[in-house]
């Protein structure tokens, strides 16, 4: 629907989650649908007219499983208490401890990362097929 509606050379800045077996239980609360194989995400760009230009490295899943657990009951279970330390404590130590994006030509390297910011332009469009 996106490229559908991006006009031909229009910028699309989107995050996306990769690697399937990294799902956990913080993809679910965070909104995500699924996971994408990087190569399967790539195939998918060109199949709806969006060239990839640039890529980074994003996003702040805890490494932690055990501190991801407790963290995700104490949201589910005590909402308003655990968001007030979400928004106070939390976000700011991971926003500072979180490393500046390093846009790269291409897709970045993939390797032990979770979500990637992804700069697609959309391409243009055969004017015979308007």
């Amino acid at each position: 629907e996106l490229s559908r509606v991006l006009k031909d050379g229009a910028a699309l800045l989107v995050s996306v989650p990769v690697h399937p077996d990294r799902w956990c239980s913080f993809d679910r609360w965070v909104g995500h649908v699924r996971r994408y194989e990087p190569a399967a995400l790539l195939a998918l760009l060109a199949e709806h007219h969006l060239e990839l230009l640039e890529s980074a490295a994003y996003g702040m899943q805890p490494r932690n499983p055990e501190l991801l657990e407790r963290g995700m009951w104490w949201l589910e279970h005590h909402r308003s208490w655990a968001m007030f330390w979400y928004n106070r404590v939390g976000l700011p130590l991971a926003m500072f401890f979180q490393k500046p994006l390093a846009l790269v030509a291409g897709l970045v390297d993939t390797t032990g990362v979770d979500e990637i910011v992804l700069l697609c332009r959309r391409t243009a469009r055969d004017p015979q097929s308007a």
